[in-house]
């Protein structure tokens, strides 16, 4: 039996539908003020939206958003705090860093616990709550930070990377003032469905491929997968499944699609289950762009990337070329 698109939806999926009612009502309290707030949960379960729709909610609503891991130190260091000139090779003028240059907007730290220990030491005077001062790398004085927001979000227990010294617990202190922790998706079943129809209606327009609706017996089977990808590994089976399904003037998901599109190995490719994450969001930045045709700003946009800097910097991460090859 086919259920239509239109009927997939149900209740609005947002990114705050993986948490209880109580823990939603809480944190849509606290995104309405400055307080910082560190998002956690596995890979793919959607921290990067999650900290988006937090900004969106709030009076500062301008959000900027640092990938800490996909940049090197050194560089890292540069693009938060600036730098003085000459105060490394290549440092030819004085830059002021984002952190100066945020003032009134929200600042969104991803992937927070893979920062150098020196880095986490660089954190510490501005992420606390009160007298917030920078220091750009080579300068010899602190300037007072403007007033911003912080977001923060990992994917690694900072408790026990703190206990084990990796992580410094006087700067988690700082950065936990409020938290909340996003669930697996396979805890969450009965919200496949909706994220099925959510992201079907997105891929059918992103692909110029009409969907009339996805087989009972199919959503069953996306039901009892163990989702080790969380909700990014649903909607790259989902648009596995949409792109290769057979169709005419529409698609009508079945079985065997999404069964071709959870399987190890079709087709020559490997699909994002059986692959590290890093393995997993290199192919799909390779697939994505290629599919755009070299158009970053469209490819940053179905990624999910704040902006086309924020890709090209992922791009050159895993060596990617415009053609989405690998360099």
């Amino acid at each position: 039996m086919l259920i239509p698109i239109q009927d997939l939806a149900g209740e609005s999926i947002d990114p705050f539908s993986l948490l209880d009612p109580d823990e939603r009502a809480r944190l849509l309290r606290a995104a309405e003020t400055d307080v910082s707030i560190l998002i956690l949960g596995e890979t793919g379960t959607g921290k990067g939206q999650l900290a988006r729709a937090i900004a969106d909610r709030s009076r500062r609503r301008a959000l900027v958003e640092v990938n800490c891991a996909a940049l090197p130190e050194e560089l890292l260091g540069s693009e938060l705090f600036g730098h003085k000139r000459g105060s490394f090779t290549g440092a030819t003028s004085d830059r002021k860093g984002i952190l100066m240059a945020a003032a009134g907007k929200t600042v969104f730290l991803d992937e927070i616990g893979e920062i150098s220990p020196n880095m986490q030491r660089m954190l510490l005077r501005v992420a606390q709550r009160s007298n917030r001062t920078i220091k750009p790398l080579g300068a010899d004085t602190e300037f007072p930070l403007p007033p911003l927001r912080f977001l923060f979000a990992t994917n690694r227990n900072l408790e026990v990377e703190s206990r084990a010294g990796r992580f410094r617990e006087d700067l988690l202190r700082r950065i936990d003032v409020v938290s909340v922790t996003l669930p697996p998706l396979r805890e969450m079943p009965k919200l496949i469905q909706g994220y099925a129809g959510k992201f079907l209606a997105e891929l059918s327009k992103l692909h110029n491929i009409r969907v009339s609706g996805l087989d009972r017996r199919a959503l069953e089977l996306l039901k009892e997968h163990p989702w080790p990808g969380n909700v990014r590994e649903l909607k790259n089976v989902l648009e596995r499944a949409l792109v290769t399904a057979p169709r005419e003037k529409v698609v009508s998901l079945r079985v065997a699609d999404i069964r071709w599109a959870t399987a190890p190995g079709r087709n020559g490719t490997v699909p994002a289950l059986t692959m590290s994450h890093a393995e997993s969001e290199a192919e799909n930045i390779r697939r994505v762009v290629r599919e755009a045709k070299g158009n970053i700003a469209r490819a940053a946009r179905v990624l999910g990337f704040s902006s086309r800097s924020s890709l090209y910097i992922r791009m050159k991460k895993y060596g990617i070329t415009m053609e989405g090859n690998e360099g």
